[in-house]
């Protein structure tokens, strides 16, 4: 599981970079939750952790189940992920790069 802020400014929207196996990609900043975080937590924490910023969130956007085969290792690994998405507003902190 795993929780997202959209944090919009007139007509931009907060991206964080990551790099992963097929290189770097811009994703919503967000993440994993640590066991017995609460959701909307863990988006704010991820966002601070992610780009330097403190979010404050608005309210949920949506929930998104979905189903996945992982190849990263030798036998492939079905994969059940959720992801919450709240929407978001920057309050306070400055850009860094995680």
């Amino acid at each position: 599981m795993a929780a997202y802020a959209v944090c919009r400014r007139i007509d931009t929207v907060l991206l964080a970079r990551w790099t992963g196996p097929r290189g770097p990609e811009w994703t919503l900043p967000g993440g994993g939750l640590d066991h017995g975080e609460d959701p909307a937590d863990a988006a704010v924490r991820e966002v601070r952790e992610e780009t330097g910023y403190t979010a404050r969130l608005d309210g949920l956007l949506t929930v998104y189940s979905f189903q996945t085969v992982i190849r990263d290792s030798a036998e492939p690994i079905d994969h059940h992920g959720i992801q919450i998405v709240y929407a978001g507003t920057v309050v306070g902190g400055e850009l860094c790069f995680e």
